[in-house]
């Protein structure tokens, strides 16, 4: 969304610019590998002119002091100074592997968490405690303990996989692995946690062609992509 009359005017001049340049873009590894990376081919077919330089990471990045025209970001955002499309949904569970399951038992109630083995994301601020809704729609939380800490969800789903807890868990990363039947969710009948992908860019670059082109096409590209459709 533009905030100025300044941006406003900015964008007017550059939709009459060809899309152009160096476009470089932050996103999570596991979110640029499986879902991201797939699509660029069609990206740089429809504008030959634009090259893109992806860097994936699992850390925070500084979209100006490190020359990052965007990133991809996804759940609630932290840095309000930057602006924000929301380029599609994906839901959040709490899964395990039907072993773990068959080994330590599967919990009936959100309390029953606090004597399982969680698998904690150590990339984001709120990653040791889950946000959980109850049926009563009560928001809880449980603190995980430190069976095993990583900082890819990746690894993280690998882990689950292997039968080595439960873990929280986009179903951008675990929707294949539950079709396949290699992971269930732990506590059937929760609310479910719907978190917003976002493509986000300091003020002014959405005037920018190349950012506006990228932008446009990811809404495109996943707009068939609903919080559980992965």
């Amino acid at each position: 969304m533009l905030n100025d009359a300044g941006e406003a005017d900015a964008l007017v001049t550059s939709m009459q610019s060809a899309p152009s340049g160096l476009l470089r873009i932050s996103v999570a590894t596991d979110f640029g590998v499986n879902h991201l990376s797939p699509v660029l081919g069609e990206f740089l077919q429809q504008y030959p002119d634009i090259t893109v330089n992806m860097v994936l990471n699992n850390r925070y990045v500084e979209l100006i002091s490190e020359g990052f025209d965007m990133a991809i970001r996804i759940g609630e955002l932290e840095d309000s100074s930057l602006r924000a499309r929301k380029i599609a949904e994906t839901s959040k569970r709490m899964i395990a592997s039907p072993s773990y399951f068959a080994q330590f038992g599967r919990p009936e109630k959100i309390d029953d968490l606090n004597e399982h083995k969680l698998l904690h994301y150590s990339n984001q601020s709120s990653a040791a405690v889950w946000k959980i809704t109850a049926p009563s729609g009560e928001k809880r939380q449980i603190r995980t303990a430190g069976w095993l800490t990583v900082n890819d969800g990746q690894s993280l789903l690998n882990a689950c996989i292997s039968g080595l807890g439960i873990a929280y868990l986009p179903a951008f990363l675990y929707a294949d692995a539950m079709r396949k039947g290699l992971v269930e969710e732990a506590i059937p009948g929760l609310p479910v946690e719907v978190l917003g992908i976002y493509a986000v860019y300091p003020p002014g670059r959405f005037t920018q062609p190349k950012v506006r082109a990228f932008i446009d096409f990811l809404v495109n590209a996943f707009a068939d992509k609903g919080p559980d459709n992965w």
